[in-house]
């Protein structure tokens, strides 16, 4: 009698966790790659992929895909020299259009809009923008260019940008910041008067202190203005000397009764999907009892 009492015991417990494990996530489907750049790749081979991402989204729900900062750095050979580094981004970035036309066809193809997936692009014979992408599902195509590139993109030539520009969904309002960009506290000023509801993070950096830095800032971002942040990197072969990136998808949220935890992905190349429950964090907004750093802000 014991050992059926146990069995029932052990059935009714497995099918608990399971149903647990099943229960439908509440909120709006954002699909974050963790991209693995390998160098020595072609278009050809890297929108192969970013199109299967967008397939596999696509099939998991998710109408929003954010790619993480610069995949096609993924063009450049496996180990230039420090010395050719310079024409190798010369070359990845006059690939510019047909790059562009490749995310374009991806988006329409899928019915998914793309966000991030940076590419540089020429200003002039040597210097470049580091571009953000916005390609809706209907081939619609904007950007968010980098306000802040690192010191190795400035010896490199690539300008700023100054201008923050708003984007909205049927769903949400957002911006892009790229990596470093969500760093300076002068551009959390500036989200303060802009209120997206939702902040995105294409990112890319060389070791895990980058990565951890680039983690924490889109935190706090999450904390001071009330808003889902997602963000997004790249990993990379060990081996290689280069490409040392390192990323991590993760989902940060305001900390506060509305929220469950932040929650991240590792840091092999990887699709997960993140829920926005926009309804609460609208309600959050709302609740003059929650603290609200950029409301307060304004409100000095």
């Amino acid at each position: 009698m014991l050992k059926i009492i146990s069995y029932v015991l052990v059935v009714f417990i497995t099918l608990s966790c399971a149903s647990k494990d099943k229960a439908p996530q509440v909120g709006i489907p954002i699909a974050v790659v963790n991209l693995k750049i390998s160098g020595a790749g072609t278009i050809d081979s890297l929108t192969t992929r970013i199109g299967e991402f967008a397939s596999e989204a696509q099939k998991k729900g998710a109408r929003v895909v954010l790619f993480p900062e610069l995949p096609t750095l993924d063009l450049l050979s496996v180990n230039p020299a420090d010395e050719d580094v310079k024409n190798e981004l010369i070359s990845m970035a006059k690939t510019q259009k047909e790059y562009e036309a490749r995310l374009i066809e991806i988006a329409k193809k899928y019915q998914v809009m793309i966000v991030g997936a940076n590419h540089y692009v020429l200003t002039g014979k040597s210097s470049f923008k580091n571009r953000a992408y916005i390609v809706k599902a209907n081939g619609e195509l904007s950007y968010q260019d980098k306000i802040y590139p690192t010191p190795w993109e400035v010896r490199q030539g690539v300008k700023s940008f100054k201008k923050i520009k708003t984007f909205k969904t049927e769903e949400f309002s957002f911006v892009v910041l790229t990596c470093h960009d969500a760093e300076f506290p002068d551009l959390s000023v500036r989200l303060s008067k802009i209120k997206p509801e939702v902040v995105f993070v294409p990112s890319m950096t060389d070791d895990l202190n980058g990565l951890s830095r680039v983690k924490r800032t889109s935190q706090a971002r999450a904390i001071e203005h009330m808003a889902y942040v997602l963000m997004t990197g790249a990993s990379s072969e060990k081996k290689a000397k280069w490409h040392t990136y390192q990323g991590r998808s993760f989902l940060f949220t305001p900390h506060n009764k509305y929220f469950k935890e932040p929650q991240g992905g590792d840091l092999d190349e990887q699709l997960k999907i993140f829920y926005l429950d926009l309804p609460s964090l609208r309600k959050a907004r709302g609740d003059r009892k929650q603290v609200y750093p950029a409301r307060d802000y304004l409100n000095l």
